[in-house]
């Protein structure tokens, strides 16, 4: 790599570094020559699978429940559980064999309305799969989505002149 391409890596390393991540890094100065130093000692400080596997555990339990019905907060929640799951799989993490566990803990943060819809449309199902709650979260946030924009259009042509 040449001096003015690891310069610019170093520099981009060091811009990107945030929080209690950057304190170590404060003084270091700006040459090609540090950025290996420099990137060892983060991968050295931050590699640590056993860790980051706990975090991610961790988060999916802190997500906050849902409230109340609504596309935005099923769509949160859905993102930051995908993110962990996501994470832990690609931590060698056999999520895809956890299918009673995130179901549930997925269902214990789903509102009211939702987790009853849930109920009707699994009432047949031998077990709760995963995918499957996932894939009718999907479904219900088009669902809530298009409902919404249909009930906002309709009170915008209702208000106005004929």
């Amino acid at each position: 790599m040449t001096g003015k391409i690891a310069s610019n890596l170093h520099i981009y390393l060091l811009s990107a570094l945030k929080g209690d991540a950057a304190i170590p890094f404060e003084h270091v100065t700006l040459t090609a020559d540090n950025y290996a130093p420099t990137w060892q000692a983060l991968f050295k400080r931050y590699d640590n699978a056993r860790l980051l596997i706990r975090k991610y555990y961790h988060n999916l339990h802190q997500l906050p429940a849902i409230q109340s019905e609504g596309a935005s907060q099923l769509m949160q929640l859905l993102d930051g559980f995908s993110w962990h799951t996501i994470g832990l799989a690609k931590l060698g993490e056999p999520v895809e064999h956890w299918d009673t566990p995130l179901t549930s803990l997925l269902l214990m943060k789903l509102d009211d309305a939702t987790l009853l819809a849930w109920e009707k449309h699994s009432v047949h199902f031998a077990r709760d799969r995963y995918g499957a709650l996932k894939q009718f979260i999907e479904d219900r946030i088009q669902i809530l989505t298009a409902s919404t924009r249909f009930v906002e259009e309709q009170k915008i042509g209702e208000g106005e002149p004929n």
